[in-house]
């Protein structure tokens, strides 16, 4: 009985498909009886539903600004103390969930729709947001919208004041809202880093 297991323990150890291998358990279904809750938006968190959320946005009025705002301004103070203390992995998991989370993409967009100065320049598409009906597709847009694949950008020519003409590249609204996605997620940690005086 003894050399029977082992037998099966060095065969263990040493990789054999004799070795029986366990399923993890589905804890969900253990304590309630039912299946886990798949999420299916292609971001980790849930882009279209944050914590806390009741459902996607449906109208720009009635949106809470202000928890969109705390809830940004908690993940970049974690994000900066994370990155104070040297814990760059927590830093790297909560850089992560910022760029998933859905406060986080209102806020963006809200920023380069209605705040931002150049919120009347369309870019290549020819495209701006406006109006709270425009903002609220934006944002549905944005939800499937992957940050690193970033659109062509327009290229105009502005004068300077010596009678030259200097070139400027405009971005889409997707990507000048992703642009501000991503500055929310980066900029807590590298503020953390710089010199006091910088």
């Amino acid at each position: 009985m003894r050399e029977e297991a082992k037998a099966r323990g060095n065969a263990r150890d040493r990789g054999s498909s004799f070795a029986p291998r366990r399923k993890a358990a589905d804890f969900p279904r253990v304590l309630t009886g039912r299946p886990r809750q798949r999420n299916c938006t292609g971001v980790k968190d849930g882009v279209r539903t944050d914590i806390g959320a009741t459902g996607p946005l449906t109208a720009w009025a009635e949106m809470d600004w202000k928890l969109a705002r705390r809830r940004v301004k908690n993940l970049r103070q974690r994000i900066y103390r994370a990155t104070e203390n040297g814990q760059w992995k927590k830093v790297r998991s909560l850089t992560k969930l910022m760029l998933g989370s859905h406060s986080n993409l209102l806020l963006s967009v809200r920023h380069v729709t209605q705040e931002s100065p150049g919120r009347k320049t369309a870019g290549i598409d020819g495209q701006t947001a406006l109006t709270p009906a425009q903002g609220v597709q934006l944002v549905k847009e944005m939800a499937d919208h992957k940050l690193g694949r970033a659109q062509p950008t327009k290229r105009i020519y502005i004068p300077k004041a010596n009678g030259k003409l200097r070139p400027l590249s405009i971005p889409t609204v997707k990507n000048r809202g992703a642009q501000a996605m991503v500055k929310n997620a980066l900029e807590p940690s590298w503020e953390a880093r710089f010199e006091a005086n910088s």
